[in-house]
């Protein structure tokens, strides 16, 4: 399932402008959520692929913690996207 939206993904990355509205659709109702049964659970996961499969989480410093955070994360934990172009960069 990651290696298909991955891929779907880097198709769209390299043929023109990425289609966002698509994207989710492909993976919230298709790769991904295709296995979803709960009713609420694919509601839960077509609001986070709205959320965070946009173009926004592509930007240089982007980071999926909000600026105040509901509960102390551990450590001062904060996720950003590295800035890699290269797959293989990512697993070093």
């Amino acid at each position: 399932d990651l290696q298909s939206c991955m891929l779907f993904l880097e198709k769209h990355l390299y043929n023109g402008e990425i289609s966002w509205g698509t994207f989710q659709y492909m993976v919230s109702d298709v790769q991904y959520g295709g296995k979803i049964t709960d009713s609420l659970d694919v509601r839960l996961f077509r609001t986070y692929t709205k959320e965070w499969l946009t173009e926004r989480t592509c930007e240089e410093g982007y980071a999926y913690n909000p600026a105040t955070p509901i509960l102390k994360i551990p450590n001062d934990f904060q996720y950003t996207v590295p800035a890699f172009t290269e797959h293989g960069d990512f697993r070093k």
